[in-house]
């Protein structure tokens, strides 16, 4: 081998191991965008199981059932919002993300208080609970945050 010819040879074989490392590390973070997904689907679907326990539970028991309960403000570092599409289908996405987690309720809920279908605004509201005698299952926002109106709570 002549020694003009072992610079490119050279520079070929390092290319190709750039080449290859690099291919890599476009598997290696693909992997973890879909793991970061998956583990945001697992919060979101413990977050609706919550959320349809408690209304399951209040379907269940007499009329008059009032339970107030808070959740919390981010999940995985993440604000997210809840939203009643209809009155059995309960909508969860994150800011950060375009996709959405959706959860059929089996029993029809009524959203009372505020002017949009959003549950868990900006400021993530008090919610109670109901078991209506007359209309059912109710979800009311708790406007007031240590007896203080919350302006984001429509």
């Amino acid at each position: 081998m002549r020694r003009a010819q072992s610079g490119p040879e050279f520079i070929v074989l390092f290319g190709f191991l750039m080449l290859v490392f690099l291919l890599f590390l476009i598997a290696l973070n693909n992997r973890y965008v879909e793991q970061r997904e998956l583990n945001r689907e697992l919060l979101y679907a413990g977050l609706a199981d919550r959320l349809e326990t408690e209304i399951l539970i209040a379907s269940q028991v007499a009329a008059g059932y009032r339970r107030q309960f808070s959740l919390p403000y981010t999940l995985d570092s993440e604000p997210y919002n809840v939203t009643l599409e209809t009155s059995d289908t309960l909508v969860i996405y994150g800011e950060s993300t375009t996709n959405e987690y959706l959860r059929f309720l089996s029993v029809p809920v009524t959203l009372v208080g505020g002017t949009t279908n959003t549950l868990f605004p900006p400021g993530n509201p008090t919610i109670i609970i109901e078991n209506d005698p007359v209309l059912g299952v109710r979800i009311r926002k708790d406007c007031v945050l240590n007896n203080v109106p919350l302006v984001e709570c429509v």
